[in-house]
């Protein structure tokens, strides 16, 4: 069986979503989470986390 790799970005409600990925697909699992940092998020105009 071929493995699937995926990166997924989004603008919000990205919690969200990964949990409904997360449990669409057998075996799948989160590996790695990065949250903007505070000082990130204000240059770039968005709420951090």
């Amino acid at each position: 069986m071929q493995k699937i790799v995926t990166f997924l970005w989004f603008n919000d409600q990205a919690k969200e979503a990964v949990d409904l990925y997360v449990s669409l697909f057998e075996n799948a699992k989160i590996i790695n989470t990065s949250y903007l940092t505070e000082s990130v998020a204000k240059a770039a105009g968005k709420k951090p986390g």
